[in-house]
């Protein structure tokens, strides 16, 4: 199996400001097989971003679940 296999579906929790340009949001997403929509797996992701001068400084994004 590989990506070109799978749809993904995600829900995205609302961004948390963590002062000091940091912004955080999570992330819950679900991959199914293409063409016939079953469940694949799931996985949790938390992605970080840092913001300096109105740009994007750092982002990083890990798997948490």
């Amino acid at each position: 199996m590989s990506a070109d296999d799978l749809d993904i579906e995600f829900e995205q929790a609302e961004l948390r400001d963590h002062g000091d340009g940091r912004i955080v949001s999570e992330v819950h997403e679900v991959y199914r097989m293409k063409g016939t929509g079953d469940f694949a797996y799931a996985r949790d992701r938390r992605i970080e971003l840092t913001i300096r001068n109105r740009r994007i400084a750092r982002y990083e994004m890990r798997i948490v679940g």
